[in-house]
């Protein structure tokens, strides 16, 4: 025989209690779940990062989302915060990022996204596959395709720059 008014508004998005049941109140036994409320005029995406990638992280990049069921857009966030601990399972240390979405009301909470944060941009660069890349000593060389085709190539001495582990630039030698 009572009113139970939640202390944000929301929306329910799992709903624990039955019209009628008892419950109890926080000060007896720690209270009892009737209903688990999602504010979501701020969705936020809660993110896995490989602990070889957060030392680069910070807050304030800009993180490109793409959602499993919008395949063919990509949403721009930004990244609000980066754990300070990681948790470790199979050896494997892992930290999470929270990043904020524009608001938009196709998303829901709960749903599955992959993020890419932007640590830097290059725009009018030349680039190549890393599997390009042969390193000799003190040189670095790009395999270069023959112009008649086949799996014929030569190789190009370069001077290289930034590399975000798949492609590199070449800033010389091309």
């Amino acid at each position: 025989n009572a009113v139970v008014r939640a202390p944000i508004d929301g929306r329910v998005i799992e709903r624990a209690g039955e019209i009628g049941r008892a419950v109890a109140d926080v000060t007896a036994n720690g209270g009892t779940t009737i209903a688990v409320i999602a504010d979501d005029t701020r969705i936020r995406l809660v993110a896995e990062i490989d602990e070889n990638d957060v030392a680069q992280l910070r807050p304030g990049l800009r993180a490109l989302v793409t959602l499993d069921a919008l395949p063919d857009e990509k949403l721009e966030g930004t990244v609000r915060k980066v754990s300070s601990a990681g948790a470790i399972e199979a050896n494997v240390a892992s930290f999470t990022i929270d990043v904020e979405l524009p608001e938009d009301e196709r998303l829901r909470v709960g749903m599955s996204a992959d993020a890419r944060v932007v640590i830097r941009a290059h725009s009018a660069v030349l680039s190549v596959p890393n599997s390009a890349l042969v390193r000799r000593e003190r040189e670095t060389l790009v395999r270069v395709p023959d112009v008649g085709g086949g799996s014929a190539y030569r190789l190009a001495p370069v001077q290289t720059g930034h590399s975000d582990g798949f492609r590199t630039i070449v800033s010389d030698g091309l």
